[in-house]
């Protein structure tokens, strides 16, 4: 079993960090049959993101795999956060993730039970449990996280670097650029010399030489991110993907909730636009819910499906006019199949095949078992069940 970590900068220094993260978790999901992919959410932190989709590509392409993405919390923070997640406040969708575990709940473990609640005491257990680091550090710009690579090098973690080789150029040519004495202070203190022994061999205060050392970090990262590519913050997917909803199941204030969540990740992280919807939701609150995500968001488009296969042309046309508005358009699968069951079936694999995203409500669902057959067999499409529980 492996246990996969990610730490990373928050600035973007690459245009292809995307592309190099998804394919560091695909690694590890190709050599391990068993894979949990664990967080410590960082809200609006840009490689914590980009990790998480990674995760979801991972588990969707290996679909044979037991792959789990965990979400990690503070253990006065636990019972809170699965509240947080059944309500749609918890700042990250709750389909997206598999299990909540925190230091010492539920673990009898006497080292366990006895960790603390500063981030830096929750990220030191995370790798301390931790089989792969999946890491986007520039470890000459000084970034705060430089410790956990550190750590796990020194527990023996595999790490899977996803740096590139061009903006580390671009480092060490920031390095040379520094004046007034920046270098030589970094220089002395990537050798491991303390402010106070450089500010003897200089004859300056430890004050100043922390004053030299903060103004040079600053002025590296800068270089840094004006020598990268004007692009670097491009992660998401070039093409927007399409997500199918269905079997969403009765309006409720918290499905609303969870539904709107998931819609607004999907947007804002994934770039998607084009959302197909069962025609039966088109008048439903979640048909309110998807209009109001997605107003402002350009080139949006949601698509009515439907499967009318004995409809003529005049009845088609009026069955339109009832459904635009809400809907951008509306399709006409034209499944001629025998059986409201064969019939529904028929249906959600066809969006299935067509999808990215698919986004429903399993809770209850007499079709629970079918659908997560077509979405294992897709080999790509990532399944958003908004009825999911968290333990």
């Amino acid at each position: 079993m492996a246990i996969c970590t990610f730490v990373g900068h928050n600035a973007l220094y690459d245009d292809d960090i995307y592309k190099r993260t998804v394919g560091a978790a695909f690694e590890v999901a190709r050599q391990n049959d068993t894979v949990e992919f664990q967080f410590f959410w960082k809200g609006k932190h840009s490689f914590s993101r980009i990790s998480l989709v990674a995760a979801l590509d991972a588990k969707a392409h290996f679909p044979q795999k037991e792959i789990t993405i965990t979400l990690v919390t503070r253990p006065n923070h636990y019972n809170q956060l699965l509240q947080e997640l059944q309500q749609g406040d918890a700042g990250i969708p709750a389909c997206l993730i598999d299990k909540v575990i925190a230091p010492g709940v539920g673990d009898t473990h006497r080292s366990n039970r006895n960790i603390g609640t500063g981030v830096n005491m929750i990220e030191r257990w995370m790798l301390s449990r931790s089989t792969h680091l999946i890491s986007y550090l520039y470890l000459a710009l000084y970034d705060e996280e430089n410790w956990q690579y550190e750590y796990a090098e020194k527990k023996g973690v595999t790490i899977l670097d996803v740096c590139s080789e061009l903006t580390m150029q671009f480092v060490r040519d920031g390095f040379a650029s520094l004046k007034d004495g920046q270098g030589l202070v970094l220089a002395e203190r990537q050798a491991g010399s303390t402010r106070k022994e450089i500010g003897e061999r200089l004859g300056i205060s430890s004050g100043a030489v922390k004053t030299i050392e903060q103004k040079a970090i600053r002025a590296l990262r800068w270089y840094v991110i004006t020598r990268a590519s004007e692009n670097r913050h491009s992660w998401k997917p070039q093409e927007p993907d399409v997500c199918s909803i269905f079997s969403l199941g009765p309006v409720t204030c918290q499905s609303l909730c969870l539904f709107g969540q998931a819609v607004r990740f999907l947007v804002e992280t994934y770039g998607v636009n084009r959302f197909h919807i069962i025609s039966d939701y088109c008048s439903s609150g979640y048909m309110s819910m998807l209009k109001r995500e997605t107003k402002g968001v350009p080139h949006a488009c949601i698509i009515g499906v439907a499967n009318m296969p004995d409809m003529d042309e005049q009845e088609w046309g009026d069955y339109k006019a009832q459904h635009i508005p809400p809907c951008n358009r509306v399709e006409n699968l034209n499944i001629p199949v025998s059986g409201a069951r064969r019939e529904e079936l028929s249906v959600l694999a066809h969006l299935i095949e067509h999808s990215k995203f698919c986004l429903c409500d399993l809770s209850e669902n007499m079709f629970a078992g079918d659908i997560r057959y077509y979405v294992a067999k897709s080999r790509g499409a990532v399944l958003l069940d908004i009825g999911k529980k968290h333990t």
